[in-house]
């Protein structure tokens, strides 16, 4: 049964005394530095921040909003990488209890698995396209690993080109889903017992307490030749983001706090913080050859993708130039996502 929100009970606590449930950093989890500045501090029972929580999981799952009464939303910047973190990370019991109850999984799946579009499968395409061309192997020869697989949807396009695909996944239901549709499911202690062509991690290295060593540990599973793929919200801005703190902005508004979302984002990278984590990693930024995109037929679901078309092809074209006079900008950037290709080696300073 679902919490009722303090809002709505009239309720309203103060106190941040109560760690129960959470774990206190002491240093950045991007670069390791101990000196970091906090940004701001607000208890879960505020009026806005409870609304937020009880609005962004009242239809995803269950969820029991009396273990945030006494707790904070406290975010922090390190003075060494600019990173962005949440202080006050939930536990492991917490954190597991939150992706499997509060976010249901059959909830999740149909709220919004079986509402993507073709055009969201056509995106998936175009980057396992780029991709697999730049591992330099047949597609039977190439071995793809999925850290954070969720539903396998990225891994069933690759297994749908002739790879052998592998995933990791915390959630029982996915993992089971994803023995159905034929992916390997390894776990985290199987994982450095092969060598991958090509690994992705999208969307997950901001949820986790650990990314550096979930890096390392990935990196040790990675082919002499093979490329890692790493997508993380985009987090450019976030400190006039906290600024504002508008927890009623969506995810298309430009004060949106997704990056930093509370109990999940627990670490916000802007594009020179997750440089600054890869190269803390060892790894070294590697530039995709600039592959022309595949020409789609119109379809009535693809209307709105195609009339922004235009501005994707010139911007495709361009980025190798981009990239020839600004080396340094090798990691790609939209609206929401910050996204970065990287293989073994030292990086270039």
């Amino acid at each position: 049964m679902t919490e009722l929100s303090p809002t709505k009970q009239g309720i309203k606590i103060d106190s941040c005394s109560d760690m129960k449930y959470f774990i206190k950093r002491t240093s950045c989890p991007i670069c390791g530095s101990s000196s970091y500045e906090q940004k701001c501090s607000i208890p879960y029972s505020s009026v806005e921040l409870s609304k937020y929580i009880y609005e962004f999981y009242s239809n995803q799952g269950s969820f029991d909003f009396n273990k945030l009464m006494k707790a904070c939303f406290v975010a922090a910047q390190c003075n060494d990488c600019l990173g962005v973190f949440q202080l006050n990370i939930p536990n492991e019991i917490f954190t597991a209890e939150i992706y499997e109850k509060w976010l249901d999984p059959i909830k999740t799946y149909n709220l919004f698995e079986t509402k993507k579009p073709v055009g969201y499968y056509v995106d998936y395409l175009q980057g396992v396209f780029r991709l697999l061309t730049s591992v330099g192997k047949l597609p039977s020869d190439i071995q793809v690993f999925d850290f954070g697989m969720g539903w396998g949807s990225w891994l069933m396009l690759c297994k749908g080109l002739g790879c052998k695909v592998f995933g990791s996944e915390l959630c029982e239901a996915r993992k089971k889903h994803a023995v159905g549709l034929g992916i390997q499911v390894l776990e985290y202690s199987q994982i450095s017992q092969h060598k991958f062509d090509l690994i992705n991690i999208d969307q997950v290295l901001e949820h986790v307490a650990n990314p550096y060593e979930i890096l390392i540990h990935l990196k040790g599973a990675l082919a002499p030749n093979g490329i890692m793929r790493i997508a993380v919200p985009n987090g450019n801005g976030i400190e006039r983001l906290l600024a504002v703190m508008d927890w009623t902005a969506d995810k298309s508004s430009p004060n949106t706090l997704n990056a930093i979302a509370p109990l999940e984002h627990i670490n916000c990278f802007t594009p020179k913080a997750l440089r600054k984590l890869v190269d803390r990693a060892g790894l070294t930024v590697f530039n995709l050859p600039n592959y022309p995109r595949m020409e789609i037929l119109h379809s009535p679901t693809m209307e709105p993708r195609l009339f922004a078309s235009i501005n994707n092809r010139v911007k495709e074209r361009m980025r190798p130039i981009y990239r020839k006079i600004i080396p340094s900008k090798a990691v790609e950037r939209d609206s929401l996502s910050t996204d970065i290709v990287v293989k073994l080696g030292r990086p270039r300073f």
